[in-house]
């Protein structure tokens, strides 16, 4: 995403391999970098010795890439209600629409719309080299089906309901990354199930500017060799433990059972491991509403002086004034009280959290 906003604001960019630098690191690089053995939280050195014309862009200032993340919300926000995630991530359920256009087509008798992009089965092979869900890809030589297929077009009465509904989703959300496409200029990806996770998940299967199809059916397999980690909400702690207890991956914590999971993270916790490996996840996409704080950070190495300290606060200051302003301006509000928080380095509490001080300076005015 950055690196397609780089190349909104010089598209001399768009084919070179560009290195989005923050400090003395590269924080995200485009395809042609990737392609190239450029990848993310590398050293500028490291990346530099793998390709030697990087194009080193300075990501410090995230502005411009704020403005071109509200714009793709703002279209995107016209097909459904949308939760954004992050900068470049929004969910978007369109469960009203495909339910209408759905219940229209059994009542008509019309044919159902064939699949649009990559429908994921089964027998495609799924791998993850690391613990994200950018990690995850589909094994060379497994595309899955490009649309068509046995799945093709059929009378709308003989397709089950929740597959019908996934053929209307995935034309509605190849029209919003049309849309964003063309009055943003980002190429997106996509991915379209029944939940927000399986969503998520299987948006990263083909990239850039493809997008995945996972029916219900097919959401357990999908799932099965899957790193536990790569599943929104299972933090670092939590993966450690279950490794511990011998379920590294999705289909080896369905080996345990409810009682145990909650028995040793609690209710709500070992609820959602339960389910969430059975590809089952109950939380709704909410509207993004304006947010209760505004906050920038960052690490930086220790700071042993006064002077070190003012030097940091130099660095972060600009951001949090560039984002106070741009929320005065959106929502007609201004802070009450600011707080500072610091984090000790290589210290850790009694519960084996890193030990950190937080002091609120008080009214702002």
């Amino acid at each position: 995403f950055i690196g397609g906003g780089g190349a909104l604001r010089d598209p001399s960019l768009r084919l070179k391999p560009v290195a989005i630098c923050q400090k003395y690191i590269v924080v995200t690089s485009n395809y042609p970098a990737r392609e190239l053995g450029v990848g993310k939280l590398v050293r500028i050195t490291e990346a530099l010795k793998i390709v030697p014309d990087l194009t080193l862009v300075n990501g410090e200032d995230l502005t411009p890439y704020r403005n071109v993340s509200k714009q793709i919300y703002s279209v995107l926000s016209r097909f459904g209600v949308a939760e954004r995630m992050g900068m470049d991530e929004v969910w978007v359920d369109v469960t009203d629409r495909c339910r209408a256009e759905a219940d229209r087509l059994v009542r008509d008798g019309g044919e159902s719309p064939g699949w649009v992009g990559h429908l994921h089965r089964s027998s495609v092979l799924v791998s993850a080299s690391g613990c994200r869900v950018q990690d995850i890809r589909v094994e060379e030589g497994h595309s899955g089906d490009r649309g068509g297929g046995d799945y093709g077009n059929q009378e709308s009465e003989s397709v089950p309901f929740s597959d019908l509904l996934l053929r209307v989703g995935c034309r509605l959300a190849q029209e919003a990354r049309d849309t964003v496409k063309r009055e943003v200029g980002i190429r997106c990806s996509g991915g379209i199930a029944h939940n927000k996770i399986l969503a998520k998940l299987v948006s990263s299967l083909h990239k850039p500017d493809q997008q995945t199809v996972l029916p219900s059916k097919e959401a357990y397999d999908f799932l099965t060799p899957l790193d536990v980690r790569v599943v929104k909400g299972v933090g670092s702690r939590t993966a450690r433990k279950l490794t511990a207890l011998g379920a590294k991956t999705c289909g080896e914590l369905r080996g345990m059972k409810r009682d145990k999971l909650i028995e040793e993270f609690g209710e709500r916790i070992g609820s959602f491991l339960h389910e969430v490996c059975r590809g089952r996840d109950a939380d709704e996409v909410k509207e993004t509403k304006a947010p209760k704080s505004i906050s920038v950070e960052d690490s930086f190495r220790s700071c042993s002086s006064m002077e070190a300290v003012a030097d940091v606060v130099r660095v972060l200051t600009p951001d949090l004034i560039n984002l106070v302003w741009e929320d005065a301006t959106e929502h007609a509000r201004r802070p009450s009280t600011l707080t500072v928080k610091w984090r000790f380095r290589r210290t850790y509490s009694a519960d084996g959290k890193r030990s950190h001080a937080v002091v609120k300076v008080g009214p702002s005015g």
